[in-house]
């Protein structure tokens, strides 16, 4: 068979079908056997309100809105845990999304230093002493600080419990986790 034989037009269509359906297929993949799975996990858990799994260049965002939660270490816990089991130890960054207002952003700027200060040089003692003595003058609701091995996570409520704020601060973010790379 010589070239100018091959009909180049049936080429063509035969490339721009079989491209359409390889990208259909792999759309398919990600949402029916990778994403909705893990949003579907997820929502199981009592603690989350909504969830969004997108896909790109970073790897796999997992957004997750939570409510208000009694310990959101133990919270988030649960959250890598089901991802880990579906996604292995890497590839996937968890966003948490929460109901701050400008009044709860002031009293974690308040803390913030105190916080990436303990982060760094490991005097929790400290950074729960001066946390107490700034936020409780504040007039808010409750607020907790947790350290775990990975992070120290920080939720601070209004007064109602309507508003919440969730930070969580690697504690090893220039070396990475002293067991895996990465953070919280």
């Amino acid at each position: 068979m010589s070239f100018p034989e091959i009909r180049w037009a049936h080429v063509l269509i035969a490339l721009a079908v079989t491209l359409s359906i390889l990208s259909g297929g792999y759309v398919l993949y990600r949402r029916f056997w990778l994403t909705r799975p893990i949003e579907l996990a997820l929502k199981s858990d009592p603690d989350v309100e909504e969830v969004s799994v997108e896909t790109g260049e970073q790897g796999i965002v997992v957004r997750v809105r939570m409510g208000p939660v009694k310990d959101l270490a133990v919270s988030y816990a649960r959250l890598e845990e089901v991802l880990v089991s579906r996604l292995g130890d890497s590839g996937y960054r968890i966003v948490l999304e929460d109901r701050r207002d400008e009044e709860l952003e002031e009293a974690y700027h308040a803390i913030h230093f105190f916080i990436a200060e303990a982060a760094q040089r490991g005097n929790f003692s400290e950074m729960a002493d001066r946390v107490e003595k700034t936020l409780r003058p504040m007039g808010l609701g409750a607020y907790r600080v947790t350290v775990t091995g990975k992070a120290i996570f920080v939720q601070i409520f209004s007064p109602d419990r309507s508003r919440y704020l969730y930070e969580i601060v690697d504690r090893f973010p220039e070396t990475g986790s002293p067991t895996k790379g990465g953070g919280a």
